[in-house]
Order: C-alpha cells, then structure tokens, then sequence
C-alpha cells in the first residue's frame, strides 16, 4: 500500500487541566455499551465504549490491547493501541514508536506538535501528532489520517498509546481524529488495578 502524506492545520483550545488529548466540554453521560479490558501482565484497566471501538487484540496476558474504531458500515476508520513496558524515558518511547508507523501502510508522516497536556490515565506523558494519507484499499483515492502516539509512567511502567484516525476538518478535534471521543474515553479512564 502506498501512501501520500497532507499537510493538516491543528486546532487545540487551551487548558491546564489534564484530558488525554481532547479537552472539550463535559458531554454528560459515559460512553454507551462501555466494556473493560484487564490486562493481568501489567495490572491496567482499559474502560472502551463497545459501540464505537472493537477489541483487536485481547490477550489479558500480553504487553499490550487494541482496538479498532469501525463506522456505521463496518469499516476500520482508526486504531488505538496501548502498550506497557518497563519504565522508560517516555520521550524516547515516543520517538521509538513512530516506527510502527513507517512501512507500507504510513509513508512520508509529517510531524505536526507536540501534543499539550499528553497523558494516559491522569499520567502527565509526552506526546506527539502527525498527519498522513492512507491510500484505500483498492488505490483509487487517500484518505486524510492523524497520527498520535502518547507515553506516561507509573511506577515502573511505562505505558505507550498509538493511535491513527481518518480526518474530520469540521470539528474542533485534535489533530482532526474522527474518532478523538473514543480514544480519549481509553486514554482518560485507564487506570492500574488496586490491591
């Protein structure tokens, strides 16, 4: 698959209160059909709206978790990916990970910002947002996506979350992520088990 990459404009309001990434009004009740993933290996808890993401990966036993954000019709508009290692420097993580996305399906990413106010489940982290094309399937057209991948560290964990998304220019969204709501639900309501 070959990709192109666009330039996208980037839209963040300003907040000192941590969000994840997105920081808009409170929208009043939780994800609907919310589930939860229990990672057992690393002890956190993933809260995901079941409705809106699939769980790609679901080994509780593993590293780490994904989920596929899919629209009305069944088609995977975005993914996010959580994964814990030993604690690390969480800029460095960042960086590291940006390989993931290099290859045949993300060619020539384009850094955008760092993101303000990273973290992953209250965790103040780092972060970073990019932009690309993801060429279809067939090869007929591109389609605009974001990137962002975020580190945070508890303890002696570090956790890495790497996620894509189609584009809607028309909102407020950072970095334009279509599905920056289900992702800030994970990216928010993840927590380490107690006890």
């Amino acid at each position: 698959m070959v990709t192109v990459v666009t330039f996208l404009a980037v839209h963040f309001a300003s907040s000192s209160q941590g969000c994840g990434f997105f920081c808009g009004p409170a929208s009043g009740q939780p994800v609907s059909h919310s589930q939860q993933f229990v990672d057992t290996k690393w002890g956190f808890v993933i809260d995901y709206g079941g409705s809106q993401l699939t769980i790609n990966q679901a080994d509780p036993t593993s590293d780490s978790a994904d989920f596929l954000a899919e629209d009305v019709n069944g088609n995977t508009v975005g993914e996010i990916t959580i994964t814990a290692m030993r604690a690390t420097n969480t800029q460095q993580a960042v960086k590291a990970a940006l390989r993931d996305f290099s290859g045949n399906q993300f060619q020539d990413i384009t850094p955008v910002e760092a993101v303000p106010g990273a973290e992953i489940g209250l965790i103040p982290g780092e972060g970073e947002g990019y932009s690309a094309n993801v060429v279809s399937t067939d090869g007929s057209t591109d389609i605009p996506v974001g990137i962002v991948i975020l580190a945070s560290t508890h303890g002696n964990v570090t956790l890495l979350a790497e996620m894509w998304s189609e584009t809607d220019t028309s909102g407020d969204a950072p970095f334009y992520l279509s599905t920056d709501q289900s992702f800030d639900y994970v990216l928010t309501d993840l927590h380490f088990r107690t006890g």
